[in-house]
């Protein structure tokens, strides 16, 4: 695989420092991948990086998605998911920080997710009256988004053809901007189609979280080489502003996959069957993680406004 040497997407330095050498353990080779951190402005990223990204993606990664729509309540059931419905918001909102609750009290409108997958999450919000549109570079994910009725565009969001600025009221980037080959550059199309007071919103993990450190090159967040910049708080923050959006907020976020993924990659495969089962989700990881959230969790969220 043909690789490059970039510089720094934030500051556009070529000066970096050695961070972290870690290995893909999806793909399960010897092969190492170097990041390295910006001694200009501390962003980290991998560099060394392979040419074209694409080629680390495949439709297998999918396989897992439902195609069947979710079930309509009624009846008995649709009364207890009323009752039911308000205290469960207040959860959501409290321990997992979801900001799909944080949308609902806003004015319906377009809504873009940048990297939908099979379109679970916009399925929601067009349940709750949004006007969705999703982009989903797998053909895979892309047709079982659409199986749902969703408005899909199969394509890298680089590459997408989005006509118009200004066209979105809320644009999603969940666990996406570290996979993007270029973010400076994905962050000002966002920009350009977003509508001025619009809302963007993106999560993605804390390189900066003591989760990392607790882990390091077993993190389960790294997910080199598919991971190509890894922002913290400071960074992403710095990233936004950059291409013309106001940071309203960065918190930590409640992300069990990434403490899951660290345990597996540091024991190998004797206890993968314990740490994927889902006792030991709701037992030990679940709460671990709430709690990690208020110390700062392994991955963060930003809401911007464009100015």
């Amino acid at each position: 695989m043909e690789m490059e040497e970039i510089p720094c997407n934030l500051c556009e330095s070529r000066d970096a420092r050695p961070f972290l050498k870690a290995m893909d353990f999806l793909i399960k080779t010897e092969k190492e991948y170097s990041l390295v951190k910006c001694r200009k402005c501390g962003l980290v990223y991998l560099s060394p990086r392979p040419r074209n990204l694409m080629l680390l993606y495949g439709a297998d990664s999918y396989a897992h998605y439902s195609i069947a729509p979710p079930n309509e309540k009624t009846g008995i059931v649709k009364v207890i998911v009323s009752t039911v419905r308000p205290a469960w918001k207040l959860f959501i909102r409290m321990v997992f920080g979801e900001d799909i609750w944080e949308l609902e009290r806003l004015e319906k409108g377009k809504l873009l997710d940048i990297g939908c997958s099979s379109g679970t999450y916009i399925y929601g919000m067009k349940s709750n009256g949004w006007e969705v549109t999703g982009i989903e570079p797998s053909k895979f994910a892309a047709e079982k988004a659409r199986y749902l009725g969703l408005n899909v565009i199969n394509s890298t969001f680089e590459k997408a053809e989005i006509a118009g600025q200004g066209k979105f009221d809320v644009i999603t980037m969940k666990q996406v901007i570290e996979h993007v080959p270029y973010p400076s550059k994905a962050l000002g199309k966002v920009h350009r189609i977003l509508r001025k007071g619009g809302i963007l919103v993106v999560d993605t993990p804390d390189i900066g979280s003591w989760e990392y450190m607790l882990f390091g090159k077993n993190w389960g967040s790294l997910e080199v080489p598919r991971h190509v910049t890894l922002f913290d708080k400071s960074t992403l923050r710095r990233m936004l502003e950059k291409n013309g959006f106001e940071v309203v907020e960065i918190r930590s976020e409640i992300y069990p996959a990434g403490f899951i993924g660290g345990l597996n990659f540091m024991t190998g495969e004797n206890l993968r069957l314990i740490f994927n089962s889902r006792v030991f989700f709701w037992v030990v990881a679940l709460p671990y993680s709430i709690a990690a959230r208020l110390f700062g969790s392994g991955k963060i969220a930003a809401t911007a406004i464009k100015k």
